[in-house]
């Protein structure tokens, strides 16, 4: 019920921009910290997708799980237009799968273009349409050096990627903390588009 206003507050004051982020983790230490079990954390997480989505539909909200259940209850704001898209990450074949069931978009992490196509064959098995689940990736989350190398690019792109993660330049005279600051940003964005974007056409 937190999470869920929180979530609609935000994308309300954004003017309907907020993709909600969530991943199971893996440290057992953080479930153990809360008393929750490690083993049922999948079932848990898909609960708590379907519980907010029940929230964010307007009137009152019911939901029946194992683990979270109400009736009757009435969460506000509600998002700008009714539904915040859900992006699930994860790149174990557990986690694909249930973005491919139950999320608006999948973001693996640490992943090379050959699992990552594998992985992207697992989610379109979900039985969705093509465009159900919009995949995000980090292209330099595995080999940070080839972020900019179009073909090491395109191996994303052609498995199914629709949006791609770069990592900016944050220190020195040319990052965001530097005295040009969001100026420094767009050039770095400008200059990834002409070097590598424009080449994977």
């Amino acid at each position: 019920m937190v999470l869920a206003k929180r979530a609609a507050t935000i994308d309300r004051h954004s003017g309907g921009w907020l993709p909600l982020g969530l991943g199971i983790g893996w440290q057992k230490e953080e479930y153990a910290a809360v008393g929750v079990p490690y083993r049922d954390r999948g079932r848990r997480l898909g609960e708590c997708v379907g519980a907010m989505r029940a929230l964010w539909a307007g009137g009152p909200a019911s939901y029946q799980g194992r683990h979270i259940s109400f009736d009757g209850l009435r969460s506000l704001p509600g998002p700008e237009s009714e539904v915040v898209p859900v992006v699930l990450g994860g790149d174990s074949d557990p986690a694909v799968r249930r973005a491919g069931r139950i999320g608006d978009g999948w973001f693996p992490y640490t992943i090379g273009p050959e699992d990552f196509s594998r992985q992207a064959g697992l989610l379109r098995e979900a039985g969705r349409t093509e465009d159900a689940v919009e995949i995000t990736v980090w292209t330099g989350s595995f080999d940070r050096a080839r972020e900019s190398d179009p073909s090491w690019v395109r191996g994303f792109t052609e498995a199914g990627a629709t949006r791609l993660v770069i990592a900016p330049r944050i220190r020195g005279a040319n990052g965001l903390s530097g005295p040009r600051g969001l100026a420094a940003l767009r050039d770095q964005a400008d200059r990834y588009r002409a070097t590598v974007l424009e080449k994977l056409s």
